[in-house]
């Protein structure tokens, strides 16, 4: 056989998608210079993208990569073997045990403003109301605009379900008018002792009236009582208005990555 000089690790995830990763810097003496490290990275990543939609088939929709920023190998090969670059992510984390942000988390909603925890996700429960719901945040969003059309939504739910311990009272759908109109996604990760901020989204309807931040302390009084440590979320670095809630409520930054993706198949079904 002959010598590796890189490799490339994908690792199917719950909602049709599935995780790149790829080998680092090599030894130039082993793995060549780095114009031809680069060819190689690319030309196994086009491999795997190729192998992996033969294998999986319907059981992947999109492939994804997170590099750092400052891993200018991973990113230009991930850009060199066609993936779409979609933004910076920002990872943010806030201490539990920091006091609580703002007083509005008390109180009435404005009229015609409801926020109720998930009963469920059956088709007899809230799962119709949840995707509408999501399909209304995504309308103008600032957070990753360019993912929207890349995913079923039943995929997208799927995926936030995985993301911790699944618990659907700490699933809100905001409904303004009876009509779902945003939602607030909470997972406990106890293994990391943190509370994943998984989702928070409001349609265009309720947008520009405070609600996000006060929705944001009522998550954050609600995770406060799980008892663990930490609050996490990421947010793409474009939406100034979402960083600038986090920041007010005591978020502040502790990894940033770069979001790469590769659809494997045609445009998504409606949901």
């Amino acid at each position: 056989g002959g010598t590796v000089k890189q490799a490339v690790l994908i690792v199917p995830q719950p909602g049709r998608t599935a995780m790149v990763f790829l080998s680092g810097v090599g030894n130039s003496r082993q793995c060549g210079d780095r114009r031809s490290q680069h060819t190689d990275r690319v030309a196994v990543l086009r491999a795997a993208f190729s192998e992996s939609g033969c294998v999986l088939g319907d059981r992947l929709h999109l492939l994804q990569a997170l590099p750092a920023p400052d891993e200018w190998w991973a990113t230009e090969a991930f850009a060199g073997a066609g993936m779409t670059r979609l933004g910076d992510l920002a990872y943010l984390r806030r201490p539990l045990a920091m006091r609580g942000g703002q007083s509005g988390s008390s109180g009435s909603w404005p009229e015609g403003v409801d926020v109720k925890p998930v009963r469920g996700l059956d088709e007899h429960l809230d799962g119709p109301s949840l995707r509408g719901a999501l399909e209304r945040t995504y309308i103008d969003t600032l957070d990753c605009p360019g993912l929207c059309d890349l995913r079923d939504i039943d995929d997208v739910i799927e995926s936030h379900r995985s993301t911790g311990r699944f618990d659907p009272s700490l699933w809100w759908i905001i409904r303004h008018e009876s009509r779902p109109e945003g939602c607030v996604l909470l997972s406990p990760n106890p293994e990391q002792d943190s509370v994943e901020l998984v989702y928070m989204g409001l349609g265009p309807d309720l947008r520009g009236r405070g609600l996000g931040a006060r929705l944001l302390d009522t998550a954050i009084v609600k995770a406060q009582r799980l008892h663990l440590s930490s609050i996490t979320c990421a947010v793409d670095y474009r939406n100034e208005p979402a960083r600038s809630v986090y920041a007010k409520l005591g978020f502040s930054e502790f990894a940033r990555r770069v979001a790469y993706v590769f659809p494997t198949r045609g445009e998504p079904s409606p949901g």
